[in-house]
């Protein structure tokens, strides 16, 4: 078996990873979009309580609904926070992955070079065996008297 022939399971095993890898990098995009929506829809309602608290502090509305209010923005703001951080975390993972794809997606490409080559090699070292075949048997020829 031609060394190309034998690079080319390699070659397809090395595609296999790079192909789980680029699902894995493609559902890490998926998970860190939809936690920054999450984060965008949590920072949208911290801002619309937090007017409310301030038409509230102007009198409209009593201690206890006020006291209430604090409270949930609160916690409102611990979720925020909560929320940047898983949002950083699905970062810093996207970012692993696709290094891990990059490096991957790099050996996938060396590989297919590399066999590239060899068959050029073999066709040329399969090319000077038929010439040399052929320059012998003319030579035989030559040297025969019929």
């Amino acid at each position: 078996m031609k060394r190309s022939a034998r690079l080319k399971v390699v070659h397809e095993l090395a595609r296999r990873k790079e192909d789980e890898c680029a699902k894995a990098l493609a559902a890490g995009r998926q998970a860190f979009k939809s936690e920054g929506a999450k984060l965008v829809e949590l920072v949208s309602y911290q801002t619309e309580y937090g007017s409310k608290k301030k038409q509230y502090g102007s009198g409209i509305a009593g201690v206890s609904a006020l006291a209430n209010l604090s409270r949930f923005l609160l916690s409102l703001d611990q979720a925020v926070e909560q929320q940047r951080l898983t949002v950083r975390n699905y970062e810093q993972q996207l970012e692993r992955v696709k290094q891990e794809w990059a490096k991957r997606h790099n050996k996938a490409r060396k590989l297919a070079e590399l066999i590239e080559r060899y068959a050029l090699e073999e066709t040329m070292v399969e090319e000077k065996k038929v010439q040399k075949e052929l320059d012998d048997q003319a030579a035989l020829r030559s040297k025969s008297p019929f």
